[in-house]
């Protein structure tokens, strides 16, 4: 028996067994039933007793698991007896694939997914779906523990990423084709190292693409420079996230000539990154 944080109440009472009385917080409970190898979970019941607050119940088995084997007899159900006399049926209850943690890491350009469940009931396995662009494709699958109640581990890892943000979630199948999807996660895949990357095109006329990859968040100054050493204008001036950076120059007010853009960057891991490249303007 277990309360619904899935906390075990009784372990391991056999058919026959007559065990103390325990005192609980009156509370929904669920008692599993299994087979005597200890591993296979027959049936899940819930106990909705909630409402017996101040009261006592004897909780008790009868009926058979196969009443065609014996008989036609009573089929199998467990009861609550209250001192008034009420019995109380417990209804069988489904087992849910439930999930108690899904997290997600990130380590060079290789992405890890981990998840727990806490039950599963005919779970076939998981699906792990990747969105990049606008919808989710799958990208690999995990067979799944059937029907347990213990805690299961799970991990997936996607590699061969590229820069760039990244979105999963899980699809959770059960064996008779039904479906569940879990939570999304949302992760950045950023560039191992600072760079400051040659525009393009170049020469230009009159606007030129400049890209830089940042590898932690941080605060960024992107300026144009004449080969007097004065600054022209400054393209970035703030906080930008790890990842590749894309800017446009648009050099319609300037002359003709040689320019240089430089990027100053400061992490927020404390890196300190500097760098200064050429362009040419052509009118």
């Amino acid at each position: 028996a277990r309360e619904a944080g899935n906390v075990t109440l009784v372990d391991d009472a056999a058919y026959s067994d007559i065990t103390p009385y325990i005192q609980v917080p009156p509370a929904d409970y669920t008692l599993d039933l299994y087979l005597s190898d200890g591993v296979t979970l027959v049936e899940s019941f819930i106990a909705p007793l909630s409402g017996l607050g101040g009261g006592a119940a004897a909780v008790f088995a009868s009926g058979f698991l196969d009443p065609s084997g014996n008989q036609n007899g009573a089929a199998f159900g467990i009861f609550a007896a209250l001192p008034d006399g009420t019995v109380i049926e417990f209804v069988p209850g489904v087992v849910p694939v439930e999930l108690s943690a899904f997290t997600v890491s990130v380590g060079g350009n290789a992405v890890t997914l981990n998840w727990s469940t806490v039950t599963e009931t005919n779970n076939q396995g998981f699906e792990i779906q990747r969105k990049s662009d606008n919808e989710f494709v799958a990208i690999g699958f995990i067979n799944g523990n059937g029907t347990t109640t213990e805690i299961q581990n799970y991990s997936y890892t996607d590699r061969n990423l590229n820069v760039g943000s990244y979105s999963y979630r899980l699809k959770q199948v059960d064996f008779d084709g039904s479906f569940e999807y879990s939570d999304i996660v949302e992760v950045v895949v950023a560039p191992a190292d600072f760079s400051l990357n040659q525009n393009y095109p170049n020469p230009f006329n009159p606007s030129t693409i400049i890209t830089f990859n940042l590898a932690v968040d941080s605060k960024v100054i992107l300026s144009v420079f004449n080969t007097l050493g004065e600054e022209v204008t400054k393209l970035v001036d703030g906080n930008l996230t790890a990842g590749t950076q894309q800017v446009e120059f648009d050099a319609t007010e300037i002359n003709s000539g040689v320019y240089f853009y430089k990027l100053e960057a400061q992490g927020i891991n404390g890196e300190s990154y500097f760098e200064v490249r050429k362009m040419m303007l052509t009118k």
